[in-house]
């Protein structure tokens, strides 16, 4: 009985172990397009004055909150990932 409950479990372990792989797929890159749009929204906040967040990144954080309703729904969504208080 021992022996089986072993062998049982190591099956359903090298089965498990399988089915959560990492897989690629194109799910995980990104678009040529995409990255020219997320540049253009980096580009769209500095033209308000906010400048780089490598730069100065308070500053650059309040900039946003301040300019943020100025900004095209895209560029809110975007910054609002990256920037947003996470509770």
């Amino acid at each position: 009985m021992k022996f089986l409950l072993i062998t049982v479990f190591t099956l359903s372990l090298s089965y498990s172990h399988a089915s959560i792989e990492y897989a690629e797929s194109k799910q995980g890159e990104i678009s040529q397009a995409q990255i020219a749009k997320n540049r253009a929204c980096f580009d769209e906040v500095a033209t308000h004055g906010c400048g780089d967040p490598a730069d100065d990144h308070k500053h650059f954080r309040t900039c946003l909150h301040d300019s943020f309703p100025a900004l095209t729904e895209g560029c809110q969504k975007m910054m609002s990932n990256l920037y947003s208080r996470k509770q």
